[in-house]
């Protein structure tokens, strides 16, 4: 052939290889995709039908709050709480209730528009539904993001805890029902007994001893009775008033005195003078009563503690602080649940049944105030509590208790 040349005949040669080459490259990645693309929509099959399968509502929503997925469970649980008339309703008209089961929740604290705000939360009790079948549901909510760390929409868990709900407030009904039975004919007894003690010098030395130690131990039952009513009970009376905070400091420490001197604990007061607080004097006094019992109670080593009293930005703050044994993260999480005991005390001889600081928590509630805790082991643990208050100023000074036990 004229003018051909091995150039030429070698690019003819190797158009046909060149093109069998890239036909069989396409096809293998072609094959890699459709096999990628099989294996992504088997994943989505099984992740779908997780999700449809668990007793649990799920929704998605996305940075916009639009609903993106919701599972079978949710629907029906959607379904629950659509008012009558209305076929398809809007988060703001669906029926939710706070915990009382009558109070309507607010628009801005509803589970899907909270999570579709960012917000993460957990453990939200709300009952749904018409007041003839309205049932309780715990939700909870955990936000995604993207690959540049940006807000990407959130996950909403919904349990129903019907069943929790309602046997937690048959216990509630239960101790309560037991415990004013076993009020009435500890009273009985105490009364006689304190009867009995008051006339003890007509009686040989050991029988008074005796009664004595009977009358203690009713006391102590009768304490744990009323502890437990006050847990049970939504109807915790305040008598509120002017209250001189340090004056009743004061008498709760002098009533820790004898406790504090058996452990070898030296009681100290920091408490500024003339703090006044609106409160009512004998539920402080019991939360007083309860924080110091537990410093000296875990502080089997001596050692001291510290009561504080002051007021900052409209408030008083009161603050009891020992240096006794403390706790660790996991036993703080638990501290004012009820019948809780930290697990480094629970096989000692520290005596306790875990009511004490659900009691003070409690009542600092329905004061209004807060109570916030922080301890570390083998450090010692103080309880800080916020009061709305009048006025103070500074003072202070140490408790006497006996130190011979325990030098400075």
């Amino acid at each position: 052939m004229e003018g051909a040349g091995p150039g030429s005949l070698g690019r003819v040669v190797l158009v046909p290889f060149m093109m069998l080459a890239v036909g069989i490259t396409v096809r293998v990645v072609t094959a890699s995709m459709n096999g990628q693309q099989r294996e992504l929509e088997d994943k989505e099959r099984l992740l779908n039908t997780i999700v449809e399968t668990v007793g649990v509502g799920v929704v998605v929503v996305d940075k916009d709050g639009h609903d993106v997925l919701m599972n079978r469970q949710q629907r029906k649980n959607h379904h629950v709480a659509m008012p009558e008339d209305v076929d398809d309703p809007t988060e703001a008209q669906l029926l939710l209730f706070g915990p009382d089961k009558e109070t309507p929740v607010p628009v801005g604290e509803r589970p899907v528009g909270r999570a579709g705000a960012g917000e993460s939360f957990s453990d939200y009790l709300m009952w749904i539904g018409k007041e003839a079948d309205r049932c309780a549901v715990s939700a909870s909510a955990r936000t995604m993001t993207d690959e540049a760390g940006n807000f990407a929409g959130s996950v909403i868990a919904f349990s129903d805890v019907s069943d929790l709900v309602s046997a937690l407030a048959a216990k509630d009904d239960f101790v309560s029902n037991v415990s004013h039975e076993f009020r009435t004919p500890l009273t009985s007894i105490l009364g006689y007994l304190d009867l009995a003690v008051e006339d003890g010098d007509q009686m040989p030395l050991p029988v008074v001893h005796y009664l004595d130690v009977a009358r203690r131990n009713t006391e102590r039952l009768l304490r744990l009775v009323s502890d437990l009513l006050a847990t049970t009970s939504n109807s915790m009376t305040l008598d509120v008033e002017p209250t001189d905070i340090a004056a009743l400091i004061e008498n709760c420490l002098s009533s820790a005195q004898v406790r504090a001197e058996d452990a070898g604990i030296r009681l100290i007061n920091e408490a500024e003078a003339d703090v006044r607080a609106e409160v009512d004097p004998l539920r402080i006094g019991q939360v007083l009563d309860n924080l110091l019992s537990n410093a000296i109670k875990y502080s089997p080593g001596g050692g001291t503690v510290t009561v504080r009293a002051w007021t900052a930005g409209g408030k008083v703050l009161l603050r009891v602080s020992d240096t006794g044994m403390g706790m660790d993260q996991a036993d703080q999480a638990g501290v004012f649940t009820k019948f809780f005991r930290a697990d480094s005390v629970r096989n000692t001889t520290i005596p306790g049944v875990g009511l004490g600081l659900l009691i003070t928590k409690t009542i600092v509630d329905r004061h209004g105030g807060s109570i916030e805790l922080e301890s570390f082991p083998g450090v010692g643990t103080s309880f800080t509590l916020t009061l709305p208050c009048e006025t103070g100023k500074k003072a202070g000074g140490e408790y006497a208790t006996a130190t011979a036990r325990h030098p400075q």
